[in-house]
């Protein structure tokens, strides 16, 4: 009997005296993956990687095994045993960990994950990653089947590569990095994984590349901002052009501004992609946001797997949310403190205004951050701004969106946006709506915050107005006309 129907018939048998094979949850090849338990009936739940001995990378992939064994992180899958074993005749290495309720390949075939779902799976993700690397690894094995839920916290495969070791990765897939097939192990291993695993999540399978075209992948343009970004920045080819885990992570989560003003100069990106271990920047949290996917995708995730006493994703993203929420309401206070403090010092007479005459406050979405650059209002030549008359006949005061600058370098061309406001005799903004959105749901809300706090001339009968909104690269152009 060959290895790989070998590997699908081993339900009954021991694994190593200790582990008893209970089912078969995937695999492929050489290599398989059982549900199983402590021989002598302990309840606790057991999964074991199976791969033949004989195999060409059975060796590194145990050596993996092990080294991930002596590592702790709360986003870690736990590993219980590692070494060699012998089932049915056949010769084969395992590894013995921490069982997983739900795996993020298993969801993708039922429907793609969203943007809030994306950033609750990447938070902890690049925590695994960050950590690996101050400890002298890569993960190099990051690909949705390996991206886990075990209860109800986000971890990732127990797999670790030494930074420079040499290892080479016998059968590539569009997850592995180009250079593994020369050797090549440094932490940009990682972000051509992720780049490859978010666009996966999002769009349900990873973007289409052939590696012997030498071309960057292209990443799908509807993917919204700022995972997009995320994307592009790690799936070059060249391992130098990627972003580094920390840009990664200030794409993410970007820091308020009152906080990027002060803050230490970035480490070079060539000092991540080259030194093996660098020294750690802290310790990671314990506390870290979950992954969650709703229950119409459980359903259809395999009965087995489910009906095995597994949790359910679902709690994870309350978690993630809470803490989600949280984190806004706060960066927003200090980014509002911010924009006030500095208005009052660039015109310290607004403070004296009467409280008559401030403009209908408009409820600041929390991932807004305050407008800091003038080149946002700078209208460019055939822009809409010049579209529609200079300063758009009739509008008395406009208002730029606040863009964050991550968002900001994220666009490719433009992004445009329209909004249809109703306004009263004074000029004042009573309602708004979006006319045309972009596909960019950050950008419409954006465009329709700043919209409600335009001012236009006194009409005895009001009127309606379209605002629109151009976002690119160097700046944003706005104008207005009236319906």
């Amino acid at each position: 009997m060959e290895v790989a129907e070998l590997l699908t018939h081993l339900e009954g048998n021991v694994v190593d005296g200790q582990f008893r094979l209970i089912r078969r949850l995937g695999g492929e090849g050489a290599s398989a993956i059982y549900l199983a338990e402590a021989d002598g009936g302990s309840p606790q739940k057991v999964a074991i990687k199976l791969l033949a001995a004989d195999a060409p990378d059975a060796e590194a992939r145990l050596a993996g095994w092990y080294r991930a064994a002596q590592l702790s992180h709360p986003n870690l899958i736990r590993v219980f045993e590692t070494g060699h074993c012998q089932l049915d005749g056949g010769q084969f290495v395992y590894e013995a960990s921490e069982f997983a309720d739900e795996v993020l390949a298993e969801i993708l075939p039922a429907r793609s994950l969203t943007a809030d779902e994306a950033r609750a799976m990447l938070a902890p993700v690049l925590d695994v990653l960050e950590f690996l690397r101050t400890e002298g690894y890569a993960h190099g094995r990051l690909k949705s089947s390996n991206v886990l839920v075990v209860n109800d916290t986000l971890k990732l495969s127990a797999d670790c590569v030494p930074l420079g070791s040499g290892e080479r990765v016998v059968r590539l897939g569009v997850y592995d990095a180009p250079e593994l097939a020369r050797g090549e192990v440094t932490s940009a291993v990682d972000a051509w994984s992720l780049g490859m695993t978010l666009v996966a999540a999002l769009t349900q399978r990873p973007p289409e590349w052939v590696r012997q075209s030498g071309d960057d992948p292209v990443v799908p343009s509807e993917i919204p901002v700022p995972f997009a970004g995320i994307a592009r920045s790690c799936l070059y080819v060249n391992p130098a052009e990627r972003s580094t885990l920390r840009q990664i992570k200030a794409i993410l989560d970007p820091e308020p501004p009152a906080q990027v003003l002060g803050s230490a100069a970035q480490v070079p990106e060539s000092a991540v992609h080259e030194t093996p271990s660098p020294a750690p920047e802290s310790e990671p949290s314990a506390e870290t946001p979950r992954m969650v996917i709703p229950a119409t995708a459980l359903e259809a995730i395999e009965p087995a797997r489910r009906s095995s006493g597994a949790g359910s994703l679902k709690s994870s993203l309350i978690v993630a949310a809470v803490v989600a929420v949280v984190a806004f309401a706060a960066l927003m206070v200090r980014e509002t403190e911010f924009s006030h403090r500095s208005d009052a010092l660039q015109n310290p007479s607004a403070s004296s205004a009467p409280q008559n005459s401030q403009p209908t406050p408009v409820a600041p979405s929390p991932n807004i951050a305050p407008q800091t650059a003038a080149r946002n209002v700078k209208p460019a030549a055939g822009s809409l701004a010049n579209s529609f008359g200079g300063t758009s006949t009739g509008v008395v005061k406009r208002v730029m969106p606040d863009v964050l600058e991550a968002a900001q370098r994220s666009i490719r061309g433009h992004v445009q946006v329209s909004v249809r406001v109703m306004v009263d005799a004074a000029g004042d903004v009573t309602s708004a709506a979006l006319q045309e959105p972009s596909k960019s749901s950050y950008f419409n809300r954006i465009a329709l915050a700043a919209a409600q706090q335009w001012k236009f001339a006194r009409r005895p009968a009001g009127g309606t107005w379209n605002v629109q909104f151009e976002f690119r690269q160097d700046g944003i152009d706005a104008g207005a006309t009236s319906e």
